[in-house]
């Protein structure tokens, strides 16, 4: 008798279990509703900026209080991060590119991580190559812009 009535439990759930799937009831939530960001968009703008050798497009992407990590290397403040990174930088590179591992996104928060390689160059002559991974931590602004919050850039070994 309690093998028929485990039987039927099981039956009974089983069939619960299918209605439920099949409903298109599902919860609304403001995660679920909000358009979220295009990180892959995002990240498109930054290889552009540093392959276009654009220093205020480069510079705009991050927000006031930035953070960027290379090894030992920290520079907080996107005026010191323009002027002790990027403006040094872009002079003496070219063919950026990143190679996504695995992004995500929220409403208020974005992320990608993955490989990058440039070519390094000296008097518009490409001398050598560099490559590294790195993380970038996107922030939603009040005016909806996107701005890197933190930017984690290292070396691979070949």
């Amino acid at each position: 008798m309690k093998l028929k009535q485990l039987s039927g439990i099981v039956i009974a759930l089983s069939i619960g279990l299918l209605i439920s799937s099949c409903s298109n009831n599902k919860p609304v939530t403001s995660e679920a509703n909000a358009k979220l960001v295009s990180v892959d968009s995002l990240n498109s703008n930054w290889n552009n900026g540093w392959n276009a050798g654009d220093e205020n497009a480069v510079a705009n992407m991050f927000t006031d209080h930035a953070v960027v990590l290379s090894g030992a290397w920290k520079v907080t403040g996107k005026d010191s991060i323009v002027k002790n990174w990027v403006s040094r930088q872009l002079p003496r590179m070219t063919n950026f590119k990143t190679t996504k591992l695995a992004s995500g996104a929220s409403s208020e928060m974005a992320f990608q991580t993955g490989y990058w390689s440039l070519d390094v160059k000296r008097n518009d002559s490409i001398v050598g190559t560099s490559q590294g991974n790195y993380t970038m931590i996107w922030k939603k602004q009040a005016d909806n812009s996107w701005k890197i919050e933190l930017l984690h850039m290292g070396d691979t070994e070949k």
